[in-house]
């Protein structure tokens, strides 16, 4: 490796560092808040981790390299966000205790890939499988949330709604957090393409107030449905969800292209699942089916059905309080055996969470908190829970010195946010208590994470690690002039 490389290297380091140095701040109930003023000049704090890794920036691109190395890792957790910060945590310190290893960087990698299932089989011999009980469920969310007006709302929710239950959440300014048990259908279809998207964080589109046409077939011709969307928004529906066989490609792109460039949001979703189900679409909405084939007339907004609210994922789309007026009759005539699943979607409850905050910032930071115990809560209904507060991975020994050093960094980082002297970790469940400073038994004392996620933290982080370690040489595309950028979006038009 010549001396550049080495130069860059360091660069790389010293952006990893950067952001570490930065997020673990804001880890643990006594965490710190930390200050971010964006790229307008406007100044907030937040004690969310996700939120600070996001904005630590470095002008130099190799810095900045470092910088979203480590931060991809805690964008890798799929259970939830929760834990990413952890994963950023111990990542860095893996590279950090290893990175002036004599070894050759490749059988790092491989010797930190060979002690990650033993770590994940020690999760398991510590996990306990819970019941959906209020105080199981409190205990994850509020470790999670770190908040116990947070904890009550998730629990609630969580409980009713189950592990699979769909829950969702928005933001609204100077109200207080509430929740409520409303009627919703999900069905397992989501959108065609990514381009519906308006919520990048969820990756979700939102239809409030929306009309629905349920298509038997293919959505063909622009013409056929031009009509059919002006006489909806005519009538004050500025959202419309298409629900068919498949679209053709210039329906599509014209569906886009009205969602970019307008107040008014189209979205197709394709039918995976069969006729039966756009039945049971038909009877939760009030629509009446469509069948382009049986008819040579278009669609008419006599044929829409309606919802409160429709938000479409890329899988999935749930209809929060659909308008059909004779879904029970329709219940009862569906067999209890053949149509039990059917059943169980039709008759369900969605969970609804309003998060309130005096500031836009603060919702959003509450809200971010909200999903993170949510996920965190199921994660545990789901896999079981073991000691929190960093124990379970502290108190496991590899029999490598630095990769042990590593696992009680997130340990220790708590207890030094919390103002605690350090003290070695047990592995018969005792630990701190990080709001009081005294020894408890974890699980007693309520202070749990779910199996599933600290799993994930374990496979992320030692992933990040291992990328990190092996990096020899850097290199940074130049990057596109003012030109360039242009035109490429005038070909994208």
């Amino acid at each position: 490796m010549g001396i550049h490389d080495i130069v860059e290297k360091r660069k790389l380091y010293k952006g990893a560092k950067l952001l570490h140095d930065t997020v673990v701040h804001t880890m643990g109930p006594k965490g710190k808040d930390v200050l971010i003023r964006n790229k307008y000049g406007q100044v907030s704090t937040t004690h969310d981790g996700i939120t600070v890794a996001k904005a630590v920036w470095h002008k130099d691109k190799t810095v900045q390299n470092g910088i979203e190395l480590l931060r991809d890792g805690g964008k890798g957790m799929n259970s939830s966000e929760d834990g990413s910060t952890t994963v950023q945590s111990l990542a860095f310190n893996l590279i950090k205790n290893l990175r002036y290893s004599r070894k050759h960087p490749l059988l790092i990698r491989e010797e930190l890939d060979s002690l990650v299932p033993g770590i994940l089989d020690y999760i398991d011999m510590n996990t306990r499988t819970i019941e959906r009980t209020e105080r199981a469920v409190y205990d994850v969310a509020k470790t999670s949330a770190k908040d116990n007006d947070i904890a009550k709302v998730v629990t609630e929710m969580v409980v009713g709604t189950g592990y699979k239950g769909a829950i969702t959440v928005e933001t609204r300014l100077g109200v207080d957090t509430s929740c409520e048990l409303v009627d919703g259908y999900l069905f397992n279809s989501g959108f065609t393409s990514k381009l519906f998207i308006t919520d990048q964080k969820d990756k979700s589109v939102t239809l409030d107030n929306p009309a629905i046409l349920l298509i038997n077939g293919r959505a063909g011709e622009v013409a056929t449905y031009a009509q059919f969307i002006n006489d909806t928004v005519e009538a004050g529906h500025n959202n419309v969800l298409l629900v068919g066989d498949d679209i053709d490609n210039d329906l599509q792109n014209t569906l886009i292209l009205t969602s970019v460039k307008s107040e008014v949001k189209v979205v197709f979703v394709r039918n995976t699942l069969g006729y039966d189900y756009l039945n049971d679409l038909e009877a939760v909405t009030g629509a009446t089916i469509y069948s382009p084939k049986a008819t040579n007339e278009m669609p008419t907004i006599e044929q829409a059905g309606y919802a409160d609210t429709i938000i479409v994922k890329e899988t999935e789309t749930l209809i929060i309080n659909g308008q059909g007026e004779k879904l029970n009759e329709y219940i009862k005539s569906l067999d209890e055996t053949t149509d039990a699943e059917r059943i169980s979607f039709l008759t369900g409850k969605i969970g609804h969470i309003t998060v309130g905050g005096v500031t836009e910032t603060q919702a959003k930071e509450r809200k971010d908190r909200v999903d993170d115990a949510i996920g965190a809560a199921r994660a545990a209904l789901k896999g079981g829970i073991v000691p929190g507060a960093g124990i379970t991975l502290a108190a496991y020994r590899t029999g490598t010195a630095s990769v042990d050093k590593a696992l009680r960094a997130p340990y220790g980082q708590l207890l030094k946010n919390a103002g605690i002297k350090y003290r070695l970790p047990t592995n018969d469940g005792r630990g701190i208590d990080l709001n009081d400073g005294k020894e408890v038994y974890m699980e007693m004392a309520g202070i749990v994470d779910a199996s599933p996620i600290l799993k994930e933290i374990v496979r992320n982080a030692f992933a990040v690690a291992g990328t990190f370690l092996t990096v020899g040489s850097i290199v940074n595309e130049k990057e596109m002039t003012q030109e360039q950028l242009d035109n490429l979006l005038k070909m994208s038009q």
